[in-house]
């Protein structure tokens, strides 16, 4: 794993963003200045960002598969870390949602969520050879289009 894991998964959560702001531009009943607010934010995360994202391109355009395999791995270890976020929030968010229903259901999505992904990371660590072998050898040659 390396230090810029955050830095590798950025342009695929750019365009994801850039997606959402679109769609936010047509979402009915929003102010505006609430919707300018948020193209002006995405455009300054695009210049802080640039070279990283035109470096993805340039990869993306050389190797798109193995540009692809490197984003899912890269964003299933930051998701890892995320998990010291995200867990604390959906308890405070369970401790204040008024529908009790809603509180367990969010609970049990996320506990099931967390074991899933534990368990995942696991088999990878544990036969990280023969994933990768399959991912960057076995499919390539069963689909000769993803070179």
């Amino acid at each position: 794993m390396e230090t810029n894991i955050f830095l590798k998964t950025i342009p695929f959560f750019t365009i994801i963003w850039g997606i959402s702001v679109a769609f936010l531009i047509f979402r009915p009943r929003i102010p505006i200045i609430w919707k300018m607010a948020a193209i002006l934010l995405f455009l300054f995360y695009i210049s802080v960002f640039r070279s990283d994202i035109e470096a993805f391109f340039v990869l993306a355009r050389d190797n798109w598969y193995q540009t692809l395999i490197l984003f899912f791995k890269e964003t299933l270890y930051l998701l890892f870390y995320m998990m010291f976020i995200f867990w604390p929030l959906s308890l405070i968010i369970i401790f204040y949602k008024y529908d009790d229903f809603a509180a367990e259901r969010l609970l049990k999505f996320m506990v099931f969520f967390t074991i899933a992904f534990w368990i995942g990371i696991a088999i990878y660590s544990y036969n990280k050879k023969g994933i990768d072998d399959i991912l960057y050898n076995k499919v390539i040659e069963l689909f000769p289009f993803f070179k």
